[in-house]
């Protein structure tokens, strides 16, 4: 049987992020917000796991020094915060009528949980 400690490290980290992602989602879902509970789950879950498997592949494409292939894990953050950043955006609304701007605390919650997620991946 194969070694399979790495997967299993990474489903953990996914696990521990989403569980996270649930606990400040479950609030904004009490509150009544556009994006609640399982929203906050998924980001901070898919953070994780696509900084866990940016680490993975470092590892299984660095071959050395002398090679002409470089990795920048910082990538991977940016395309995480660019999508993220694109669903808040979404989320935000202004109504003409009353000339106030809706759902900004929810989207910057997910950002915040974004973060939460890349720090735990």
């Amino acid at each position: 049987m194969e070694n399979y400690s790495a997967e299993i490290s990474t489903l953990i980290i996914i696990i521990f992020a989403t569980i996270l992602g649930g606990i400040i989602g479950y609030e904004r879902e009490i509150e009544g917000n556009s994006a609640g509970f399982r929203t906050h789950m998924f980001i901070a879950g898919t953070a994780a796991g696509l900084v866990s498997i940016g680490t993975l592949f470092i590892a299984s494409f660095n071959p050395g020094t002398n090679s002409r292939i470089q990795v920048d894990p910082t990538r991977i953050i940016e395309a995480i915060i660019v999508g993220v950043s694109f669903v808040g955006g979404g989320i935000v609304i202004k109504d003409d009528r009353s000339q106030k701007v809706r759902n900004l605390t929810t989207a910057a919650s997910l950002l915040f949980t974004t973060v939460i997620g890349i720090c735990v991946g």
